[in-house]
C-alpha cells in the first residue's frame, strides 16, 4: 500500500506493529485508528499511545462493522450467522475491550465521549460478493485451502434470493463506534 501512497516532503511514512513505532516520544497531537484494534494488543497499544502522544493529545478509535441488517430483508439477518458464518467463521481476533475510566486511567487516558451509529449502503450482488471476499473470513478460508473462485460463485449463489437480477440494489446497514479519548 505505501508504494502507492503520495510522496510529500513532510510526510514520513512507517511500516511497524501498532504496538511498536519508531516515532519519538510525544511526537503526536492526534492518533486515530480504523478498524485496527481488534488485530492488536489493545493493552500494549494504549501504552504505545500513551508515548507517542503529547499531554493533552487525542486518541480517536473507531470500527465499521457489518452487522447483517438488509432493508426490508429480516432473513438475511438470519442468513449472515446461520449460514455464512457458519460456513466463514471470524477468525480468532480480540472482541472485547474495557472502555470504563478506571481501566483507561491507568493507560493515563481520559474519555471526552463515545458514539455509535449506522450507515448505509448500497450494493449490486455483485458488489456485495465482492465485499463479502475482502473480508478476513474469506482470507482464513483461502488460506485454509478454499478456492477463491469457488467461495466467490457460493456467495453468488447464495445471494441470488435477495438480489432478482444484477441491476438490484439493496440497502445494507453497517454499525460504527467511536472512541474520543485525551491524553492526561
Amino acid at each position: 500500500m505505501l508504494e502507492h501512497a503520495l510522496s510529500k516532503d513532510r510526510i514520513h511514512y512507517s511500516i511497524a506493529p501498532a504496538e511498536q513505532q519508531n516515532f519519538e516520544d510525544a511526537f503526536f497531537d492526534l492518533i486515530t485508528v480504523s478498524s485496527g484494534i481488534h488485530w492488536f494488543s489493545m493493552a500494549d497499544f494504549l501504552r504505545e499511545a500513551n508515548r507517542l502522544l503529547k499531554t493533552g493529545g487525542h486518541l480517536v478509535i473507531y470500527d465499521n462493522f457489518f452487522i447483517s441488517e438488509m432493508e426490508g430483508a429480516p432473513d438475511f439477518a438470519t442468513w449472515f450467522p446461520e449460514v455464512y458464518l457458519a460456513r466463514f467463521p471470524s477468525p480468532k481476533r480480540n472482541a472485547t475491550y474495557d472502555w470504563s475510566e478506571n481501566h483507561l486511567n491507568t493507560f493515563h487516558f481520559k474519555r471526552i465521549s463515545d458514539e455509535e451509529f449506522k450507515n448505509e449502503v448500497q450494493f449490486t450482488k455483485t458488489e456485495l460478493v465482492l465485499y463479502f471476499t475482502t473480508q478476513s473470513n474469506i482470507t482464513a478460508a483461502i488460506q485454509n485451502g478454499n478456492s477463491y473462485e469457488e467461495i466467490e460463485a457460493w456467495l453468488d449463489t447464495e445471494l441470488s434470493r435477495w438480489f432478482k437480477n444484477e441491476y438490484t440494489v439493496q440497502t445494507i446497514y453497517f454499525g460504527n463506534w467511536m472512541q474520543f479519548l485525551e491524553k492526561i
